[in-house]
């Protein structure tokens, strides 16, 4: 707030003036996601402000200076362009996804299935077995499985602790 007769300096803000014609959204993407992003690559928003829908986008502009984010990470803010179809406004949450590269037809497991980041418990002869598996794409969710695995096998995605123990009822009984 400003008052009349109050000294005001070059750097103070007295005004924002946006053109609403020319929103984009700034994303922070870790650095180590950073190299995989480029210009022109597609992209998904979507915000709290309009939950369950998702929005077509695309990489305008990567700042080669970094930033610091709420956590302590390393960041770099990355601009993507905000579809018309749409009234946006300054100041709106959401999240973006970039699309870094993309492969069709292939066999992916979710990522919490992983571990050591070569490991997953296969179901075998109704017990679980720890096998090794290559990778190769990842997403936040899922992650790409080049071998080791083939379609149908069933994987444990948690209670890796758990298994190959016997519960006491299983002791008793089969001793």
């Amino acid at each position: 707030n400003m008052n009349a007769g109050q000294e005001i300096f070059a750097n103070t803000e007295v005004v924002k003036i946006a053109d609403s014609n020319s929103l984009e959204f700034r994303a922070e993407v870790d650095e180590t996601d950073i190299p995989k992003v480029q210009n022109g690559q597609i992209a998904q928003i979507s915000f709290d402000a309009y939950e369950g829908e998702s929005f077509n986008s695309e990489v305008l502009a990567i700042n080669t200076q970094s930033i610091q984010t709420s956590t302590g990470a390393i960041a770099y803010e990355v601009k993507l362009k905000l579809p018309k179809e749409k009234n946006f406004f300054l100041g709106m949450s959401g999240e973006g996804e970039i699309t870094v590269d993309k492969k069709q037809d292939v066999l992916h497991i979710p990522i919490e299935a992983v571990i050591d980041d070569k490991f997953v418990y296969v179901k075998q002869n109704g017990e679980f077995v720890k096998k090794e598996v290559s990778l190769g794409l990842s997403s936040e969710s899922d992650v790409e499985a080049t071998s080791g695995l083939f379609e149908g096998e069933e994987i444990a995605i948690g209670g890796f602790d758990q298994i190959g123990k016997k519960s006491i009822f299983q002791k008793i009984v089969k001793r």
